[in-house]
């Protein structure tokens, strides 16, 4: 228990000797009238750097974002295309389908005709053998 007690009380004086140190340091700086002016352009410079680091980032973020929008304007460019060019042979694919049902379709019409004419021609036949035999 005593040894536990001697230990308690090492580290608590060694937490005030460091919290003392670090006392007389900042008065010892805020004294010296020389040594606060280079503290000063330390943090200063120090500042200084952050910000150009900050500023480089932010360059090459803005960098990454253009290249992007560029291959996405690309992408976008590409699938227009396509969608043209498949509306394009869509297009003539109905186109050729169409043809080809109106060819059916004329087709038809024609024969139909030519059978219907191929009837008169008979009737007409038919009544003129009729009125020969009367």
């Amino acid at each position: 228990m005593f040894e536990r007690l001697q230990v308690l009380k090492a580290d608590r004086e060694k937490e005030r000797q460091e919290l003392v140190q670090r006392k007389l340091d900042q008065r010892f700086k805020m004294s010296n009238d020389a040594l606060r002016k280079e503290d000063s352009k330390f943090y200063i410079m120090g500042t200084q750097v952050e910000r150009e680091k900050q500023l480089i980032d932010k360059r090459r973020q803005i960098e990454q974002r253009m290249l992007e929008e560029q291959v996405y304007a690309q992408l976008y460019s590409l699938d227009a295309q396509k969608k043209l060019e498949r509306e394009i042979a869509e297009a003539k694919d109905k186109a050729k389908l169409n043809a080809d049902t109106l060819a059916v379709l004329d087709w038809q019409k024609n024969n139909k005709e030519a059978a219907r004419d191929a009837d008169k021609q008979q009737v007409e036949r038919e009544r003129a053998m009729l009125k020969q035999q009367w």
